[in-house]
């Protein structure tokens, strides 16, 4: 009973602290990307259109090249914009956001509190758990998306692929009727890099649910013809005008282990976040930078391939994982900025997970010395 007591009142203060760090952002005014998706996007002034934002791609901005298939993210728009009686006030939008940014700690706790028991049943897990989740959820990374309305896109897209590994973990009735991919399609309407739940689900079915090879992939089957399927069909509505940004796949590409390097030492000393952070793509596989990331990228995989082969290890492995193909879409497709904070948002998922993990297993140890 007295442990129940603890556990509540450090969960109180960890949400106390995430409300009291964010206070101030509720009245944020609108920028960048959200003067072509909300203020002088006309179709959100209507809630009666929201309809016409699952037939009609253009809806979503009122720039063109910026026009792609996210009809309930636009639908959240028009609901916000209706509640709070127009842009007068941003309030509404904020807290939203907010709202599901607080849903997404609670998820992730019941995700990881799973993994660790898996891992390792321990009467700490919980606390472990759950400062992990406190690490995520008062990083200042996680700052750029929170505050940056159309950024929900992120949040929202990420709430919704750990959504579906809670019904899938928790629910039978979910896992027999493949209900928790319905998340994924909310996630994937939202924001399309909700399709990267497809390698996710594999790699946590590898590492916490094998228990023949046949059961693994009848699992993973559903997920894998799903998924596709519903990125096809979101590829198919995007417009014609539609355009990712970038330049040079090769330049961009060969850009992408150092910022790799750039995010994973975010996670631990976040000196480095800005809006504009004024990387450009390299020129060459000789940039000092390139041949950097890379060697770290190689010991990362590293590192996570070595952490397969011990049970008490799996939660770091599938946490790199995790940070490694939920940053495969923006490594791959030149976008206009060759990183940017509010990419770290779903990745930084993993490396919580990961690193609250090892953290732990580091104190026990030491402590039965």
């Amino acid at each position: 009973m007295k442990e129940n007591i603890r556990f509540c009142l450090l969960a109180a203060v960890i949400l106390a602290l995430v409300v009291a760090t964010y206070s101030n952002h509720f009245y944020n005014d609108f920028q960048f990307d959200d003067y072509h998706t909300i203020v002088y996007n006309v179709y959100i002034r209507d809630i009666r259109n929201i309809p016409l934002f699952f037939m009609d791609s253009t809806t979503f901005s009122s720039n063109p090249p910026n026009q792609s298939y996210r009809p309930l993210l636009s639908a959240t728009l028009a609901i916000d914009y209706f509640l709070g009686n127009g842009l007068e006030s941003t309030f509404i939008f904020h807290l939203t956001t907010f709202i599901f940014f607080i849903l997404q700690g609670f998820m992730m706790y019941l995700l990881f509190i799973k993994i660790f028991d898996n891992a390792d049943k321990n009467p700490a897990n919980p606390y472990i758990a759950l400062l992990s989740v406190a690490w995520y959820m008062l990083h200042p990374a996680g700052a750029d998306t929170i505050n940056y309305i159309i950024q929900r896109g992120e949040s929202l897209s990420t709430f919704f692929i750990i959504l579906a590994f809670v019904l899938f973990i928790y629910s039978p009735f979910a896992r027999k009727w493949h209900l928790y991919l319905l998340p994924v399609a909310a996630g994937a309407f939202i924001k399309p890099m909700a399709g990267i739940f497809a390698p996710l689900f594999f790699m946590y079915l590898l590492l916490f649910e094998k228990k023949s090879w046949g059961h693994f992939f009848k699992t993973a089957l559903p997920a894998f013809i799903f998924v596709p399927a519903l990125m096809l069909f979101i590829r198919s509505m995007d417009p014609p005008t539609w355009a990712p940004g970038g330049a040079s796949l090769f330049n961009y590409v060969i850009t992408q282990p150092y910022v790799l390097l750039l995010y994973f030492t975010t996670f631990f000393l976040p000196i480095r976040l800005s809006v504009d952070t004024d990387l450009y793509p390299f020129y060459t596989m000789a940039d000092i930078r390139f041949i950097g990331g890379t060697v770290f990228l190689v010991l990362l995989i590293a590192v996570a391939i070595i952490s397969l082969r011990n049970k008490n290890f799996r939660p770091l492995a599938f946490g790199i994982f995790w940070f490694l193909l939920s940053l495969i879409p923006t490594s791959l497709i030149p976008l206009s900025e060759v990183m940017n904070s509010h990419r770290m948002f779903l990745p930084f998922v993993g490396l919580s997970l990961g690193i609250g993990w090892s953290i732990s297993l580091g104190i026990r140890k030491l402590a039965s010395i």
